[in-house]
């Protein structure tokens, strides 16, 4: 069973992820929530990590930025991992 710090922990991981992808893109939250059809308490709560996003929200945020869905999920170590797998497929070709 998943721990209260560790939830608290993934929403902010989300979050994080959101807002960073958010500042690549250039948009500002109000243009993100405008684009993700959400309002902008929920896409600030969000990106704070004060809630998790449903998953429909996270699509409709994950295509609003043009990034599959899962990369708004992704922490460090699963970020690692797979840049490790990544240089192992190109090392054999």
């Amino acid at each position: 069973m998943t721990s209260h710090s560790e939830l608290t922990s993934f929403f902010k991981n989300v979050g994080l992820n959101i807002r960073k992808i958010r500042h690549q893109h250039a948009l500002t939250q109000l243009d993100l929530a405008k684009k993700s059809n959400i309002a902008l308490i929920t896409l600030n709560k969000i990106e704070r990590g004060v809630y998790g996003a449903k998953l429909q929200t996270l699509f409709d945020i994950a295509s609003a930025l043009n990034v599959r869905p899962a990369e708004l999920l992704m922490d460090e170590t699963t970020l690692i991992l797979n840049k490790e797998k990544l240089s192992l497929l190109l090392d054999k070709s």
